[in-house]
């Protein structure tokens, strides 16, 4: 088991990070479609091309890297108590997202919002989800 100070579970937190962000842009993908067609009137057709390009997912996941070390998410002298880690995961999410946002807007305006706030949610929600099941 490795020890929540160690440099080892900073270069596995990094890892479960870009993993778990990836896997969020995959499934907003993924889902982004049969979501879409509950709330979206079958007469407004949706183009199938609005999906995050491929050659956009590794830059997501270092931005999300970027951000969260400069904002001291892998500090563990930072995030000794829970509610401390969840702090900064948040903030450096909203920080990273914004971030997303912009770079998106300058390179892929037609982007649907359904897909980055599908996307957001679920990156949210599997970032913290993994920390606290490690906290268990």
């Amino acid at each position: 088991m490795l020890k929540r100070f160690s440099a080892n579970y900073a270069l596995l937190s990094m890892a479960i990070d870009g993993l778990t962000t990836i896997t969020a842009l995959m499934l907003a993908n993924v889902f982004r479609v049969p979501w879409l067609r509950m709330v979206w009137p079958e007469n407004w057709h949706h183009e199938q091309g609005k999906f995050v390009p491929p050659h956009l997912w590794p830059i997501v996941a270092l931005l999300w890297w970027l951000i969260f070390m400069l904002t001291s998410v892998y500090d563990p002298k930072r995030n000794y108590k829970a509610v401390d880690e969840f702090q900064n995961v948040i903030l450096a999410a909203a920080f990273a997202s914004l971030t997303l946002a912009g770079l998106l807007y300058l390179t892929q305006r037609e982007l649907s919002r359904w897909l980055f706030v599908l996307f957001l949610a679920l990156d949210w929600a599997l970032l913290l989800g993994w920390r606290v099941i490690a906290r268990l």
